[in-house]
């Protein structure tokens, strides 16, 4: 599937609202019955953020290379089976199980107990977060002036994302 830089860019923004909206939910909804499927629904668009961020700034960084966009593809597998198995019950086991109990830290949280695939989850997240950084990177260096601003700004967003959500 051949798409320009702005679609996948647009598709980034697009879940990162969305998953803005989730929290902002989370937080605001005075039923606490709710927060376990807030909770999960949230991974939504926290799991195809992160690949919608590297095929951004891979087609951003190499537009030449765009033909090996369909062979990126394969990467979506990780955030399907992520969203599967926190929206089907029967599969939280594998990624995140709630408890009932909340804490406020200093926000209201829902205790959860993170299993195999959350880790997985993550650290695929995170690769594909550090390497669409390092394409970017890799522009600021060689491209023009213009492209070089879009590029220095996607990545110290991305770096102050990494660094935020890591210290959650």
């Amino acid at each position: 599937i051949k798409m320009p830089f702005q679609i996948y860019h647009q598709t980034f923004l697009f879940f990162m609202g969305l998953w803005e909206l989730v929290r902002a939910c989370f937080f605001l909804t005075p039923n606490t019955d709710l927060l376990p499927r807030l909770t999960a629904f949230v991974y939504v668009p926290v799991s195809f953020s992160s690949i919608t961020f590297f095929l951004f700034c891979f087609n951003y960084a190499f537009p030449q290379k765009a033909k090996s966009m369909e062979y990126l593809m394969w990467l979506t597998l990780i955030p399907i089976i992520t969203v599967i198995f926190t929206l089907v019950p029967e599969f939280n086991r594998y990624f995140i199980t709630f408890t009932k109990q909340i804490v406020y830290v200093p926000y209201r949280e829902i205790v959860v107990q993170l299993h195999e695939w959350f880790w997985i989850h993550a650290v695929f997240s995170y690769a594909l977060v550090i390497a669409g950084t390092l394409c970017m990177f890799i522009n600021l260096l060689t491209s023009n002036k213009r492209r070089k601003k879009i590029a220095l700004y996607s990545c110290i967003t991305a770096i102050f994302f990494m660094i935020v959500n890591a210290s959650q």
